[in-house]
């Protein structure tokens, strides 16, 4: 065999696996513009995270859940209800705070899934060349972050991370036909395993995020360890029982 069919023979096989190497590759980019090209997707992906040091600066009232306590502006509810480990705090305007049971998930990282957030929600989109060149595993865990943020909660617009003395968290500020209203706080013992999905929807936009605020500046666990199910149903009933709107 001459010189030159060697030569031709080696660059059909080298490039023959080229192409076996690129197709999968290709599909990959394919399949990643068509997730992020989506509308949804380009809003979300276009956020960028600031910090914030939240504060207080007006006369509030302390509420307190039985595990947890935290402050709001004055006049801003006039009840509290429970239902099934849920609290419901109401008042006018339609103003309404919603408390989810106390948690500690951990499917998405182990810290109760806050560095899942924190780098989910701070990633972007990236090039279509930097997918191609990706390994296998480097796309997936980029593409989960993707997913991650893109699936974020009342079509947030805007998100911003705090942290105090004894807790950190997220705020997600609410955009679109449903959601412009609301404001939603994910907030974490900085020691302890326990965390709180909050959700405040306040028609007036500066006095919605006061309330938000107050509450990130505020908020602390009076409880260490999430409470089984019996238990977070009673602790729920009793906050609801003994809550008074003029205690401030």
């Amino acid at each position: 065999m001459t010189r030159r069919k060697q030569l031709l023979i080696t660059t059909l096989g080298l490039l023959c696996l080229g192409i076996v190497f690129s197709v999968p590759r290709a599909r990959r980019v394919i399949a990643y513009h068509q997730i992020v090209g989506a509308p949804r997707a380009i809003d979300s992906l276009a956020i960028r995270p600031k910090f914030i040091s939240p504060s207080i600066e007006w006369k509030t009232l302390e509420v307190d859940t039985m595990y947890s306590t935290f402050k709001v502006p004055i006049a801003v509810v006039s009840q509290m209800m429970s239902f099934d480990g849920f609290l419901i705090l109401t008042g006018t305007d339609d103003s309404e705070i919603g408390l989810t049971p106390l948690d500690y998930p951990c499917g998405l990282s182990r810290d109760g899934n806050f560095s899942f957030y924190r780098e989910s929600y701070h990633t972007t989109r990236l090039s279509y060349w930097q997918i191609f060149g990706m390994s296998e595993a480097e796309y997936k865990k980029h593409i989960r972050l993707v997913f991650g943020k893109i699936a974020t909660p009342i079509s947030a617009n805007r998100i911003s991370f705090f942290e105090t003395k004894t807790t950190k968290g997220i705020l997600r500020y609410g955009s679109g036909k449903y959601c412009s209203n609301a404001i939603n706080l994910l907030i974490w013992d900085r020691k302890r395993k326990l965390f709180h999905d909050i959700n405040v929807t306040v028609q007036d936009a500066e006095l919605r995020y006061r309330v938000a605020n107050g509450i990130a500046a505020s908020y602390q666990f009076s409880i260490d360890v999430v409470p089984e199910h019996e238990r977070m149903l009673d602790l729920a009933e009793r906050a609801a029982e003994l809550f008074n709107p003029n205690a401030g």
